[in-house]
């Protein structure tokens, strides 16, 4: 922000040189009354010390516990303009710049009622790795909904040849749950992670080819399981956007009803995953001092075509195909390398 205030001074001086860098001093005045509300505060305002050159760096926030003492609700360490927007938010009325002792560390205090409940912490800023990927990396667990879409077809042959008596086409879709796990690596300095990843859900769908007088024939999917390589990408803190390829074993039961007894045969059927999916870490959310996510995530299983002899239909063989799309929607927890206590939130009533 100095240095934009900088160009802003030699801009005006130049702004008669040439036309070129009078239109760079227009670029650069709509910048800065983009961002000026966040550090443009008088001295009457919640933070009086704006021009004071010892606020350019990265901060650290804390917050006071109920115990009477400070701790890191998690996050990385914010620029000079972020932190300064949290204060412009803030509906708590008073802020304080101190570093009474020379050489200490610089705090801006945040208070409310005369009472310190909050405070940031001058800190050095880490690499834009760091800054950007850390708050992923790690291993990480998560619960999910999913959301099933099958396309089945069925295909009805004389057994022991190739002679087709009937073609079936049908779809469905069905809910269930369950649980995923994985670790993420930084790649390099930039940022970009990578690593593996698993998922298993629990289900119980339906897709069923039906006749006059129940009669039907058609599958059962009761779980499916993943095992991936996945990459991802932080284009801002607090967002990963991935995509993964692996493995999957889809647990299959064939089923039919030909005016008799439903007879069924199990089958675990292996195949391709292929999904991507995106992260966001709400700010402050934790559990256990540990980031936690919402993930929502697609993924397309490919299944090759299954054959099965079903005792209900003895003389007939049926090869089935099927064309899975699952979307899942839940939460995951990275855990951190250091977590921190959980508090009760001294802020909850205040805006940052």
């Amino acid at each position: 922000m100095r240095g934009n205030l900088t160009s802003d001074r030699i801009g005006i001086v130049g702004a008669a040189a040439s036309w070129a860098l009078a239109a760079s001093l227009a670029v650069l005045l709509c910048a800065s009354a983009f961002v000026s509300p966040a550090v443009a505060l008088t001295h009457d305002s919640k933070f009086p010390l704006k021009d004071d050159a010892r606020i350019y760096g990265c901060w650290e926030y804390q917050r006071y516990d109920e115990t009477g003492h400070w701790y890191v609700p998690g996050g990385q360490p914010l620029t000079t303009d972020a932190m300064l927007a949290k204060l412009k938010g803030l509906t708590a009325p008073g802020t304080e710049l101190s570093d009474s002792t020379p050489g200490s560390e610089l705090y801006i205090k945040v208070k409310t009622d005369s009472h310190l409940v909050a405070r940031y912490r001058r800190v050095p800023c880490p690499p834009p790795s760091e800054r950007i990927a850390s708050g992923f990396a790690g291993f990480h667990v998560g619960a999910d909904v999913a959301v099933n879409f099958n396309r089945l077809g069925q295909t009805e042959t004389i057994s022991g040849t190739d002679v087709v008596t009937n073609r079936f086409n049908d779809s469905s879709n069905g809910v269930g749950g369950g649980l995923n796990a994985g670790f993420l690596s930084p790649v390099g300095n930039g940022p970009f992670l990578i690593g593996p990843s698993a998922s298993f859900d629990l289900m119980h769908q339906d897709t069923f080819h039906t006749f006059p007088g129940n009669i039907f024939i058609g599958e059962t999917a009761k779980a499916i399981g993943t095992l991936n390589g996945q990459i991802g990408v932080v284009p801002k803190p607090g967002l990963l956007l991935f995509g993964e390829v692996g493995g999957a074993v889809v647990n299959i039961e064939q089923k039919l009803n030909f005016s008799g007894p439903v007879t069924s045969v199990n089958r675990n059927v292996t195949g391709l995953n292929v999904g991507f999916g995106a992260a966001y870490q709400p700010p402050d959310w934790q559990f256990a001092g540990n980031r936690v996510a919402w993930v929502f995530q697609y993924d397309h299983v490919f299944l090759p075509v299954t054959t099965f002899n079903n005792p209900g239909s003895p003389g007939f063989t049926y090869g089935d195909s099927n064309n899975i799309n699952k979307v899942t929607l839940g939460l995951r927890v990275t855990f951190a390398d250091n977590p921190r206590s959980p508090t009760v939130n001294p802020l909850a009533g205040f805006k940052f």
